[in-house]
């Protein structure tokens, strides 16, 4: 009768993904991610560029190396993806090697 009565208390998680996205925002607010520090960063690259991004997309942080395709007020495009700039967790420019021959 006892284990039936402990199934009663057992935690549930009735909003998929709510402690998730809790958890996302407490991290930009304790890092002070602002979006004029990425878009500024942002402005420094230059399209064609190789760029590094960590991004959030559906409560999870990616990170992505491509070319940055494009830059507009509000997302950029590296290589096909296209990636909001409040999701954007950091950017940075990639410097490539060039071997001599």
């Amino acid at each position: 009768m006892q284990s039936s009565r402990a199934k009663l208390f057992m935690p549930f998680d009735a909003m998929k993904g709510l402690s998730s996205a809790l958890k996302r925002e407490e991290e930009l607010h304790e890092k002070g991610i602002n979006n004029y520090d990425i878009k500024k960063d942002i402005n420094n690259i230059s399209i064609n560029s190789k760029v590094e991004v960590s991004y959030y997309y559906e409560f999870e942080t990616l990170e992505l190396i491509g070319i940055l395709r494009e830059k507009k007020n509000n997302y950029i495009i590296v290589s096909n993806t296209k990636i909001n700039i409040e999701d954007i967790d950091n950017i940075k420019k990639v410097e490539t090697i060039k071997f001599l021959q």
